[in-house]
């Protein structure tokens, strides 16, 4: 059903030496440009913004009609994601800035609509399942292929992990002063993968050819 295609493109190729000046520039970039609603999380957001243009885009101009099921899911997924980088609202109302121009921002208990946040959620996660669990049915029932690019999604899973799994849990003890501007700027590069994957992920159909003459010819 997966069908991961290996095609140069010099696209990656900057997205990729990209990546390598940043994690060696962050040992020299300011530190704050990894505090909350600094420059690479507002990069972050424009980047999921385009990220939800481009799987418009490919929901308007699909290939199969089946596959309009995966963007709207994708659509959701990133809106949860935007969602989070906001931390959910919770930017639009700093409380206080500290001495080193980090900012704290307001409890989301205490924000107005703090209630629904979490069951709203629950909501778009169990929609985005649900209509990603069907179409997987619906390929594996139609003998639908999904062509994905390998490089892509190598680097999104390895930037993800770089970013959730190395630098926030601060497992490379030497560096800890630059962790949080590591991991900034790996789920950036992640988020710009995925966007690559997004645009370039593409859906087909497999038909199963049946010789009816030659059927018949071996009942005679």
């Amino acid at each position: 059903m997966i069908n991961f295609y290996w095609k140069r493109q010099k696209s990656m190729l900057i997205m990729s030496i990209v990546a390598l000046i940043l994690m060696s520039m962050s040992f020299i970039l300011p530190k704050e440009y990894g505090y909350e609603n600094h420059i690479f999380e507002n990069i972050e957001l424009v980047i999921l913004v385009l990220g939800i243009i481009v799987s418009i885009y490919k929901l308007v101009h699909y290939t199969i009609r089946e596959s309009i099921k995966f963007y709207i899911a994708l659509i959701l997924i990133y809106i949860l994601m935007l969602g989070r980088e906001i931390n959910w609202g919770r930017i639009f109302y700093p409380v206080k800035v500290l001495p080193d121009g980090d900012t704290i921002y307001i409890s989301l208990d205490k924000l107005w609509y703090g209630q629904i946040v979490y069951p709203s959620i629950a909501v778009l996660v169990g929609i985005s399942l649900i209509i990603l669990g069907y179409f997987i049915y619906e390929s594996k029932l139609k003998n639908i292929q999904w062509n994905m690019p390998i490089e892509a999604s190598i680097m999104f899973v390895v930037m993800s992990l770089l970013s959730q799994c190395v630098f926030e849990l601060e497992y490379v003890k030497f560096i800890s002063n630059y962790n949080q501007l590591l991991e900034e700027i790996c789920e950036m590069m992640s988020y710009a993968a995925l966007v690559y994957c997004s645009y370039q992920i593409d859906f087909c159909k497999f038909y199963t050819k049946i010789k009816y003459f030659d059927m018949i010819k071996s009942r005679l």
